[in-house]
């Protein structure tokens, strides 16, 4: 994630802001980045997504391969099988609801410790 000017306390929800419109804009991510995928998921926009050298890229792609819009890819055959597919994709929409049980566990394990 590459940002053209210096990140600072006071201007970083700026920052957000403009990358997030910026992945809004695309018709498609494609990435290897943990943060280009979430930020393609987060805005609704088509993404395929390789692994890399480590594995949070894939495990992360576990919680929200439920949209029908961010793909896991291994290899470019792959990724060019899915290419035709998600460039056409529009009006994508990031909803959590598989995900909320995990939060409530994830709230009430931290409220233990308090």
């Amino acid at each position: 994630m590459y940002s053209e000017c210096t990140v600072t306390k006071k201007n970083r929800n700026d920052c957000v802001k403009r990358k997030m419109e910026e992945f809004a804009s695309a018709r498609l991510v494609i990435t290897d980045r943990l943060h280009g995928m979430i930020f393609a998921a987060i805005t609704g926009t088509p993404c395929i997504v390789f692994g890399n050298y480590n594995y949070k890229v894939e495990g992360t792609y576990e919680w929200i391969k439920y949209l029908e819009y961010i793909r896991f890819v291994k290899s470019i055959d792959e990724m060019e099988k899915l290419f035709p597919q998600l460039i056409v994709m529009d009006n994508c929409q990031y909803y959590n609801t598989p995900l909320l049980s995990y939060f409530a566990k994830i709230s009430e394990n931290v409220k233990s410790f308090f």
